[in-house]
């Protein structure tokens, strides 16, 4: 072994003292007697060696190795290619695992199935669910009725009963929502020897719900085998049946399959697997759940702005929430729709949020409506609510008269002054006084509306939705006139206003009209019979 020259000695430890001083300048507390240099072989004995000076208490790099290392421990000192030949292990035994799948699956029944499992909680008589049994039913897609390894979707799942050995496929894994993993087997099975929660019309099945594991159940995708089944029946099943003879990666003999009179591929879940709460696990929604916001913005989508009709109070008749409920997807139908067909009070506000969201694109003010509002907003969101679709025509406007943005701003100023315990004349007034701006100034006159009308969401509704109709009529003139729309917007709102007083002056609102015509015969009987004026006709005729 060769020997060091003093020179060599006192050039390494000037070395070692520079890495030292360098690591404890970055913060790494080391004493010089606690640290020492090693020769790293990561491509084995036999290759060169690269020194590393280590901590000799903690065994991290503090220097050496190209800096490359600096920080970690030393056993992570290895090679690019050793590095691999790890994770290649590590991917065999992942692969090893994932099909290690048991070599026989266990489908002993108990005597009973208890009597509190939940097998089912869905109501398969509702509308959304007889709307995915009667689609499987008319052409029933075996793509999207085979193989899978999720319980929510491809070939349904089951368990109980028997099944003949020469029935039985290739074995998998399948995965509820919440990430379990069960062993499951590949079958073909009559699809009349299959129990379901409801039949085809959606009534209960109560064979279902009985204690008696003889007879095969639908764990997951009760709907589908009852479309399958009704598939059969009408005849419409043909494709179905070739797919699945086609099909070999089920593992199911073609010549089994072929003898059948009407075969559906199931995946058969192990008795034991089959725990008192499945029920509730394979139906839960296995994605993150939109917010509010984004949920009004991906139903705005689905909203036929073009063709919405409503009753005489503005409110969206029942055939235009239906046919928003038809332009989404089966699996957000259900709730929707009622046994008679009827949307439900949900869909009324999935549709109302969706206009507003469409109406006002202000993030701010469409989580306040989805929200339980306190009082001070209340009235404002209802007011913008009850305008929504007229404002929403204002996207077409142009730009000055599009004031969509303003009646936004405004109301959430609105909305943080009267939580704050302001006035919204006051909070209107002092704004004036200190921004002159013409966004400024049409803002404020939105809040002086408000103000003026506090009390009155219905009022704010009519004045926003006459201003709506005002604005529209003076866009399409300013884009027939050869003069443009360059008018501040603050003097268009203005204008807007003055002409919707004009029209409105000396007239009834429609309630008041309404209420004269109920009422307004008796009181001109009672003046002119006995010259009294009736003062609770005219206290009700002024709240309105």
């Amino acid at each position: 072994m060769q020997t060091k020259s003093k020179k060599e000695k006192l050039a390494f430890a000037q070395g070692a003292a520079f890495r030292l001083g360098s690591a404890y300048g970055k913060g790494k507390k080391c004493a010089q007697d606690a640290a020492k240099w090693i020769t790293v072989k990561p491509n084995g004995a036999e290759s060169k060696g690269r020194p590393a000076l280590i901590d000799d208490e903690t065994g991290r790099v503090i220097g050496g190795m190209g800096g490359k290392f600096t920080g970690k421990h030393i056993s992570e000192a290895k090679s690019d290619k050793k590095l691999r030949s790890e994770r290649d292990k590590q991917r065999a035994e992942r692969r090893k695992q994932r099909q290690s799948v048991p070599e026989k699956l266990d489908f002993k029944n108990p005597e009973k199935i208890p009597a509190d499992s939940i097998l089912q909680n869905r109501d398969r008589s509702s509308v959304a669910s007889q709307t995915q049994i009667h689609r499987i039913s008319q052409d029933p897609d075996y793509d999207r009725l085979s193989g899978s390894r999720e319980f929510g979707s491809g070939a349904p799942v089951v368990a109980f009963g028997s099944i003949p050995e020469n029935q039985l496929g290739k074995k998998e894994w399948a995965t509820m929502p919440d990430g379990t993993k069960y062993a499951v087997q590949y079958a073909v099975v009559e699809a009349d020897k299959v129990l379901t929660s409801n039949d085809v019309h959606g009534l209960t099945n109560k064979e279902y719900y009985s204690d008696d594991p003889s007879k095969i159940r639908a764990i997951a995708g009760n709907g589908r085998v009852t479309g399958l089944t009704s598939a059969y029946q009408k005849g419409n099943a043909q494709k179905y049946n070739d797919d699945l003879y086609d099909d070999t990666s089920h593992g199911v003999d073609q010549n089994v399959i072929d003898r059948m009179k009407n075969p559906i591929l199931v995946r058969v879940m192990q008795p034991k697997d089959v725990t008192k709460d499945i029920g509730d696990k394979s139906n839960v929604v296995g994605n993150i759940q939109m917010t509010a916001v984004e949920q009004a913005r991906n139903d705005a989508n689905r909203v036929d702005f073009q063709n919405i009709k409503t009753y005489s109070d503005g409110s969206p008749t029942k055939e235009t929430i239906s046919e928003f409920v038809k332009r989404m997807p089966e699996s957000e139908q259900a709730g929707l729709i009622d046994k008679e067909g009827n949307p439900t009070r949900q869909a009324l506000h999935r549709f109302n949020a969706a206009v507003f969201e469409k109406a006002y694109e202000n993030e701010g003010l469409t989580n306040l409506y989805a929200q339980a509002l306190d009082p001070d907003s209340k009235n404002i969101i209802n007011a913008l609510e009850g305008a929504a679709s007229k404002m929403q025509e204002l996207r077409d406007a142009g730009s000055n008269y599009d004031i969509r943005d303003i009646v936004s701003k405004a109301a959430m100023r609105a909305v943080n002054a009267r939580r704050e315990g302001i006035n919204l004349m006051s909070e209107a007034v002092s704004q004036d006084l200190f921004n002159k701006s013409s966004e400024n100034s049409a803002e404020n006159m939105i809040i002086k509306l408000f103000a003026d009308n506090a009390r009155s969401p219905r009022v704010i509704s009519e004045k926003l939705n006459k201003l709506a109709d005002v604005l529209m009529e003076e866009s399409r003139l300013a884009k027939s006139s050869m003069f443009g729309d360059d008018i501040p917007r603050d003097e268009i709102i203005k204008n807007a206003l003055s002409k919707d007083a004009a029209l409105s002056k000396g007239k009834l609102n429609t309630a008041a009209l309404n209420y004269w015509k109920q009422k307004g015969g008796e009181f001109l009987d009672k003046f002119f019979s006995s010259f009294v004026r009736d003062k609770d006709f005219i206290s009700g005729l002024n709240k309105l």
